[in-house]
């Protein structure tokens, strides 16, 4: 049987048992059949925009405790609660350098910043400094831009928006 990408996201909301993995600065997450794992600064600062969006306080637990990660649920339930009674969605991951280039189906250059180098595809050809690619858009509540390799690819990666040091618009071909 298949999981769905529902099923992990409840299994996640509904999971009791996480492990705190300090070094890596992780919240450690048992889900169905495995594991996920949730940046604890990506945590933190995502339920702070969810937070500012509906209006309520931000969090104020420290990041990387339990309490912190229950808040980080308490308030992304909120928001879905929010969308499902008003349809409205949370744009606050939309980041605004990408926006124009995904409303016309534009291919990107992406120079991302040190450290944060990928060597996979493109990347390998550039030091792991620069990704091109297609800007796609998640759906849900609180969608977020994704890299679409190639127009024949179906679904990609999040783009990490904190990694990203330029954006450079290619046109609508291979660029």
């Amino acid at each position: 049987m298949e999981t769905t990408i529902k099923e992990v996201q409840k299994a996640v909301a509904e999971s009791e048992e996480i492990v705190i993995n300090v070094e890596q600065r992780l919240y450690v997450i048992k889900s169905l059949n495995g594991y996920s794992c949730l940046g604890w600064d990506y945590a933190h600062g995502r339920a702070e925009k969810v937070a500012k969006w509906l209006g309520i306080d931000a969090p104020k637990e420290t990041p990387g405790t339990v309490d912190a990660f229950d808040e980080y649920r308490r308030i992304m339930r909120l928001g879905a609660e929010h969308n499902a009674k008003t349809g409205q969605r949370c744009t606050a991951e939309l980041d605004d350098r990408f926006t124009s280039y995904y409303t016309r189906g534009e291919r990107v250059e992406v120079t991302w910043k040190e450290g944060y180098e990928d060597y996979s595809g493109y990347g390998a050809r550039t030091n792991g400094r620069k990704a091109r690619f297609y800007v796609g858009r998640s759906t849900g509540w609180l969608p977020s831009y994704l890299v679409i390799h190639n127009r024949n690819s179906r679904g990609g990666s999040v783009i990490l928006s904190v990694a990203v040091e330029s954006v450079r618009g290619l046109g609508k071909g291979r660029g």
